[in-house]
């Protein structure tokens, strides 16, 4: 049965209500979100526009925390006085140090090569020294002096007479402590210099030559290393090389550098221009190699600094 037209009309009106609400709740949300909306639009717009102005001054940069350096890292502080010291003066250099008990090492410039001067002596004497290990030449062997083999420069030798005798173990001493140029020629010649190459080779040093008479700090120190640790020849030929070494006529660098009474056993280089001075420190406990090369220097100047130069370095390694 159909409902009445009184069942109908409260219906209507109910349904008619319930739309109003709706349309109403709609409304106010509306009047609630949208301005809401539009006020964080704006803001944002602003926002944007501030850090596009001026996006590093609204960056606080002390608020980078860079990680800490420790003082007391060796490599550090040689590498920071590097920076400092050799700026301020004249010239190339190269410096390594190597210690010989002890895992640590550091350089600057080690691979340049550089005039070695008479640091060439190094390799020439160990081949002749390795020549009378294998019996090729004897110590006692004696040389008789002619006037050719006189040769300019440092050493004794060129101010005795011809016909003067030396057995070639002196000479050997001479060459060392002496840097006796005529002493070294003379064993070179005995040993030959494709001999004195092969070793040089062998040994590692393929950036030093003998004919152009150049070297590197790497190698240098590489040399006294492996003397010391009588990789190159037997013990007791070491020892002859590291005694003559000591006890030389040039004390006037590494060995002033360092406190009194700590041995050293060196060799200098120099010519026109350039210095150098390359041995082993033996501080009690802690024997390093040291190696400093110099070309393009002020040679006075360059003689002048070099005690400081091994001071710092020997201080920033051994500490107070």
């Amino acid at each position: 049965m159909k409902p009445s037209q009184l069942e109908i009309l409260p219906n209507i009106e109910k349904r008619s209500n319930e739309k109003k609400s709706r349309w109403l709740t709609i409304l106010f949300l509306g009047l609630t979100i949208v301005p809401s909306f539009i006020f964080w639009f704006f803001s944002g717009l602003r926002e944007k526009k501030i850090n596009l102005t001026n996006p590093i001054n609204s960056f606080n940069f002390s608020q980078i925390k860079l990680p800490e350096i420790d003082s007391g890292d060796r490599s550090i502080k040689l590498s920071r006085w590097a920076a400092t010291r050799l700026s301020q003066i004249s010239g190339k250099w190269a410096i390594k140090v190597e210690f010989l008990e002890e895992d640590f090492s550091w350089a600057v410039n080690k691979s340049d090569q550089f005039v070695a001067a008479s640091l060439i002596k190094l390799p020439i004497i160990a081949a002749f020294y390795y020549q009378v290990e294998k019996g090729g030449l004897t110590l006692d062997e004696v040389y008789v002096l002619k006037d050719k083999d006189k040769a300019s420069g440092v050493g004794s030798l060129s101010s005795y007479q011809a016909g003067a005798e030396f057995t070639l173990g002196e000479l050997a001493a001479l060459a060392l402590s002496q840097s006796d140029n005529t002493a070294a020629a003379v064993l070179q010649k005995k040993v030959g210099e494709a001999e004195i190459n092969r070793l040089i080779l062998d040994w590692g040093m393929t950036g030093t030559s003998l004919e152009e008479n150049l070297t590197t700090a790497e190698e240098i120190t590489l040399f006294f290393k492996k003397l010391y640790q009588n990789q190159i020849l037997s013990s007791e030929s070491s020892r002859k090389m590291l005694d003559d070494l000591t006890d030389t006529v040039f004390e006037d660098w590494i060995p002033e550098g360092v406190p009194e009474g700590i041995r050293v056993a060196h060799k200098v280089g120099v010519e026109i221009r350039a210095i150098s001075d390359a041995g082993i420190v033996f501080t009690p406990g802690e024997p390093f190699v040291l190696t400093i090369l110099s070309q393009e220097v002020n040679t006075k100047t360059a003689s002048e600094i070099f005690p400081g130069l091994v001071s710092d370095i020997y201080w920033i390694l051994i500490g107070d």
